[in-house]
């Protein structure tokens, strides 16, 4: 199963984010539906199998700890590149308390998709916002067909 750990945003602030969404036109980016707005921390991968789960589930029990987290403001990067993106994303200006999460993946940037380029890679424009938004606890996410599931904690 396709996983990742992320935090679902409130509804007030996946509505804030999109009002601030810069206009690129929807012939270059197929826009994510603010509904589906969410902090990816860690992609776990496509074929995460269930017995795997219980090593991910240790770590997101210590990340909680440090949740919610607010975040002041944002700016706009790409996948894999902002020169040639083909996702563009928002990353978030916390303080660095998300970057402490992630010491084993550095490369990794905690991210919001806000979108997809349609044909062919673009270039991020020079986009930021101020905007105060609370990341709320993560959970383990599955990923199928567009649609988000929290997987549940295994009773002991």
């Amino acid at each position: 199963m396709r996983c990742f750990i992320g935090s679902i945003l409130s509804e007030a602030d996946q509505q804030k984010i999109n009002a601030l969404r810069p206009n690129l036109g929807d012939e270059l980016v197929r826009w994510v539906k603010p509904h589906k707005y969410h902090v990816t921390l860690q992609f776990l991968g496509d074929d995460v199998k269930e017995e795997d789960l219980g090593e991910h589930r240790c770590k997101l029990a210590a990340w909680r700890k440090a949740f919610p987290i607010t975040c002041t403001g944002m700016v706009m990067s790409g996948f894999p590149n902002p020169q040639r993106a083909r996702v563009l994303v928002s990353l978030l200006h916390s303080e660095g308390r998300l970057d402490a999460l992630r010491p084993e993946q550095p490369s990794f940037l905690p991210h919001i998709t806000l979108g997809y380029a349609r044909r062919k890679p673009i270039a991020v424009p020079d986009w930021s916002a101020n905007v105060r938004i609370t990341i709320p606890a993560p959970s383990l996410i599955e990923s199928s067909q567009g649609q988000y599931r929290t997987l549940k904690s295994k009773a002991r």
